[in-house]
């Protein structure tokens, strides 16, 4: 199993706060820096959408969120080099600082994820991620 790296996967996010991209853009997913995050806007639904540079077999989802910034459900939908949606899973995240680990994921290759936050702890329906992890096998 390895840890992608940000030159193997391509990112697009929802919104970033008030468009401060180099402050607060999707960047800073991935930069492994304990103090640079993606930063949404406030809305109903935010997302990431994560294209893959190969086909892998996803093993954990690992997501660093801001306490009181954190999704209390996600839904993580994975799709092929088709853009077919495979299958989806729906996951609750905590409300804390903690790196928290998803590795209970459906058993398929992919080269598309997206991660929805359908509920927050932020009543505005904001996410603070520091770090956002995909440990794949080839």
């Amino acid at each position: 199993m390895s840890l992608l790296t940000s030159n193997q996967i391509t990112l697009k996010v929802s919104s970033v706060l008030n468009k401060d991209v180099k402050q607060f853009g999707k960047q800073f997913l991935l930069d492994g820096k304990e103090d640079t995050c993606w930063n949404s806007d406030q809305g109903s639904v935010q997302w990431i959408d994560c294209l893959l540079d190969r086909e892998c077999r996803l093993r954990s989802i690992s997501i660093e969120f801001q306490g009181g910034f954190a999704a209390k459900q996600m839904t993580f939908e994975f799709s092929d080099s088709g853009d077919q949606l495979l299958t989806r899973c729906v996951k609750y995240g905590k409300d804390c600082n903690d790196l928290q680990t998803f590795d209970d994921l459906p058993d398929c290759r992919v080269k598309c994820l997206r991660i929805v936050f359908n509920e927050f702890y932020d009543l505005f329906g904001r996410i603070v991620i520091y770090r956002l992890k995909l440990l794949a096998d080839e």
